[in-house]
C-alpha cells in the first residue's frame, strides 16, 4: 500500500495550471546623470553613454547610487531606444549591489522626450541578507527628468500569494 502524499507536495494538475504574475513594488532608483557623451554611428544606430553620477535609492532597500558607470544607448532611426546600463548601488547597510539594467525606450516624434521606457534590472550583491534579488525577476518602469532618470522596480511574483500577502496585512 503507498502512503498518501503530503499535502504541501505540487501535483501533476497544479504544476500544469500556472497563475497569473503579479508586480510588487519593491525600490526606487534614482540615478543622477551628467550630459550624454555622443559616440557617434554605430551599425545604422546613433551611440550614446550617459554617465551616472550619484542619486539615492528608496524603498525596500535604501542607500546610494555610486558615481560609477553609465547608460549605454542605441538611438535607432525609428523612434526605439536600446539602453544598457551598469552601475552599483551602496545599502545603507553598507552593502555593494551591482546593478545590470537593460530596456527599450519609445521616443516621440521630435526625439525629445520618451513616451515609453520599460527595464529589465538584475542584482549582483555578495551581502546574504540581499539573496533575495538573486532568486526573483524583475521589471523596472523608467521616467527621464533633467539631470536625472528615476526606475520604478518591480518583483514579479505569483498573483494568487501576492493577493494573499496583501489581505494578510
Amino acid at each position: 500500500m503507498t502512503p498518501p502524499l503530503p499535502t504541501d507536495v505540487p501535483t501533476k494538475e497544479s504544476l500544469m495550471s500556472p497563475t497569473n504574475p503579479a508586480l510588487r513594488f519593491r525600490f526606487r532608483i534614482t540615478a543622477e546623470v551628467d550630459p550624454w557623451i555622443e559616440i557617434g554611428r554605430v551599425n545604422s544606430e546613433n551611440l550614446i553613454l550617459v554617465p551616472i553620477v550619484g542619486g539615492s535609492v528608496t524603498g525596500d532597500i535604501s542607500g546610494d547610487v555610486l558615481p560609477a558607470g553609465g547608460d549605454w544607448a542605441r538611438l535607432a532611426d525609428d523612434d526605439l531606444v536600446h539602453v544598457e546600463a551598469r552601475y552599483l548601488m551602496r545599502t545603507t547597510a553598507g552593502s555593494v549591489v551591482e546593478i545590470l539594467n537593460t530596456g527599450v525606450g519609445h521616443r516621440t516624434g521630435d526625439g525629445t522626450e520618451l513616451t515609453y521606457f520599460a527595464t529589465r534590472p538584475i542584482f549582483r550583491t555578495a551581502d546574504p541578507s540581499l539573496d533575495w534579488l538573486h532568486r526573483a525577476v524583475f521589471v523596472g518602469w523608467a521616467e527621464v527628468q533633467p539631470g536625472a532618470t528615476t526606475i520604478s522596480v518591480y518583483e514579479v511574483v505569483d498573483a494568487a500569494r501576492h493577493e494573499e500577502t496583501q489581505t494578510d496585512d
